[in-house]
């Protein structure tokens, strides 16, 4: 269990550090390519997104861990919707992320309310940024290496396949400096409280237990990481199908190959992300938290 868990935390996080057609256009290069579509996507104001993330390693079969779909509207409001697998545990949990500017809010699918995030926690921001498109792409521009063309398989669907090589140095430390960012600090009591009315805990001396629990746990965590951090290799990259007309990005894939040393065993990990972009400038329905004028805390 304890392994699953650090591997499932790992892959997130190294996935949030992030990621090809012999095409040629106008002797464009495969660099200029990437980088027209990177700023015309960036330029966007209103569109859809949606994907899934799958992960497979020596202990766990391929299988969606994450599924989300969503939105974005005036460039800085998104809301994105998030199922999330729970393997070992047997059960899928469905919640809601919006942002308006730098403001996050959440919310799980049975709740009514939206709970305001506070800016400094780092679980509700990562988790935000794991499926935020923009996010990913300003990734990938600070991790990329080396930018090609690679063969299309379809000639004729009017794309140009990109793939984007991540620096594995500059992967490695962003992953590891992010995995001990989240294992550091003491636990927001505020989510623990959250956490606990979500277990149904209400005793205050089962509370204080549970809280001591998790204090121990990422104390172990951060040991477990500081130890793997020394066998750590991770190699990614991007796949982007790019439309030849408005050059703007259709399909974001990402690959990451990790191998690391856990518990004196070898581990080997691969983790796959499809995003599905589409509907730019379209009409964009949001949230009544998103709304103009709602001024919700």
């Amino acid at each position: 269990m304890k392994r699953l868990n650090l591997i499932l935390v790992l892959v997130i996080m190294i996935m949030t550090a992030l990621t090809g057609c012999n095409f040629q256009n106008d002797g464009q290069s495969a660099e200029e390519i990437y980088q027209t579509s990177l700023e015309n996507f960036l330029d966007q104001d209103r569109y859809y997104f949606d994907g899934s993330a799958q992960l497979r390693s020596d202990s766990l079969l391929e299988r969606n861990m994450v599924v989300f779909n969503g939105r974005v509207a005036d460039r800085r409001n998104v809301w994105m919707n998030l199922q999330l697998s729970f393997p070992d545990q047997g059960s899928v949990d469905e919640m809601q992320v919006a942002s308006r500017g730098e403001q996050l809010y959440t919310r799980f699918s049975r709740d009514q309310e939206w709970n305001r995030v506070d800016g400094n926690d780092r679980v509700w921001n990562d988790e935000f940024n794991n499926w935020n498109p923009v996010f990913h792409f300003n990734r990938m521009q600070s991790l990329k290496q080396q930018v090609e063309t690679v063969r299309d398989p379809n000639p004729d669907d009017d794309l140009v396949l990109i793939r984007v090589v991540l620096d594995p140095d500059l992967l490695k430390k962003q992953a590891v400096t992010e995995l001990k960012n989240q294992s550091a600090g003491e636990i927001n009591q505020l989510e623990l409280k959250r956490l606990g009315q979500k277990l149904q805990i209400d005793d205050r001396q089962q509370l204080k237990e549970f809280s001591q629990s998790l204090q121990k746990q990422s104390r172990e965590t951060e040991q477990m990481i500081a130890d793997m951090a020394n066998t750590l290799k991770t190699e990614g990259e991007y796949i982007l199908a790019i439309d030849t007309t408005s050059y703007l990005p259709k399909k974001m894939e990402l690959h990451l190959d990790t191998r690391y040393v856990l518990e004196g065993e070898q581990v080997h990990e691969n983790m796959r992300v499809e995003m599905y972009l589409r509907d730019y400038n379209a009409n964009v329905d949001m949230p009544d938290i998103l709304q103009p004028g709602n001024r919700s805390e």
